[in-house]
């Protein structure tokens, strides 16, 4: 057992890189026919008002993405602005969408922000638990939704989702949260578990979390669809029901941005939709979901940090500041944990 702590750093890389190869070397089969300037000749017919779109919709998904944190804040009793949610929060899924590793980066990019905030690491630890079931509720009640209602032809690996099994497996799915949400009550509750102090959502902050997930993976399956140049209408619940199949697999397998499993499970799942023009799509949905906000986000930790030198910020407590060298203090604190 200690052998396997001792080595589970390069198991974990190791185990990465093989996941990565073999998305790649999936996506490379599945793109055996299409040659590469088919893919430019594609991605020059992506029209200009497709790619403002998408920003558009971006944006959305980004601005609603802030509010996993702005919820959690509130569910686990330690409100904060929006301003500080919005940027803990937009920090931290641009740094796990692209480099994985959700909780060493997204948390890492939290830990800097809400320590400065005065929050301690057991708040941050129950904000990111919430968040994190606020976005995967989101997953299953889109999916869900879409399966009751409109099931989708999709076969992944020569099998096809019979779409009375998809109906069937929907319904059970809306059942199941409206029952969660009939047992979350108006008051909420903090029950213990393994020595950990969980923070459950009121019926309403549930009903928020839903509805922000939601929004933020319609915009951001959206921006994908948009993209795609004489995609049927009618394809989307397919593309949606792909999309969250392929946040799945990347996130389980903890590959950077899901590089070449995200646009796998994509093509696999979406065979009637030309290839060079789908491809096309994907690079471009990688460039302006991924490496913009990735850069943006790169800005705002910066401008944070170089803030944080200049005006170290104070903790509140009990409404009141603490006296300056309580300040100093704690930014050392905050220094030494970070560099440690």
């Amino acid at each position: 057992m200690d052998r396997i702590r001792a080595y589970r750093a390069p198991l974990t890389l190791g185990i990465m890189l093989v996941v990565a190869a073999l998305g790649l070397v999936a996506l490379h089969g599945l793109l055996a026919e299409v040659r590469l300037k088919d893919i430019r000749h594609a991605v020059h017919m992506i029209a200009g008002w497709r790619l403002g779109a998408a920003l558009a919709l971006t944006t959305a998904s980004y601005v609603a993405l802030t509010f996993y944190d702005y919820v959690a804040l509130r569910i686990v009793g330690r409100p904060l602005p929006w301003r500080t949610a919005a940027l803990a929060s937009f920090c931290s899924y641009t740094l796990s969408h692209n480099l994985g590793l959700s909780l060493l980066t997204g948390g890492s990019a939290r830990y800097r922000i809400y320590t400065a905030a005065g929050l301690e690491g057991g708040d941050i630890a129950r904000i990111i638990a919430s968040a994190g079931l606020s976005f995967w509720g989101g997953v299953f009640m889109l999916a869900g939704l879409l399966m009751a209602v409109h099931p989708a032809d999709i076969a992944l690996m020569g099998m096809t989702l019979d779409p009375a099994l998809q109906r069937l497996a929907g319904v059970a799915i809306l059942l199941a949260a409206i029952a969660g949400l009939v047992a979350a009550g108006k008051q909420g509750g903090t029950p213990r578990l393994f020595g950990w102090t969980l923070a459950l959502p009121t019926r309403g902050q549930a009903l928020a979390q839903i509805g922000v997930a939601c929004i933020d993976l319609a915009a951001a399956s959206a921006a994908l669809f948009v993209l795609v140049p004489g995609i049927a209408p009618a394809l989307y619940p397919t593309l949606f029901l792909a999309y969250a199949l392929a946040i799945i697999v990347t996130l389980v397998s903890h590959v950077p941005g899901g590089l070449g499993i995200f646009e796998a499970v994509i093509v696999a799942a979406l065979p009637d939709v030309d290839r060079p023009a789908l491809l096309a799509a994907l690079i471009a949905y990688r460039l302006i979901y991924y490496l913009i906000p990735l850069l943006l986000g790169v800005i705002a930790i910066a401008l944070h940090e170089g803030n944080s030198w200049r005006h170290p910020v104070s903790r509140v407590l009990d409404g009141r500041k603490p006296p300056r060298r309580a300040w100093r203090r704690s930014c050392c604190r905050c220094w030494w944990r970070w560099a440690g």
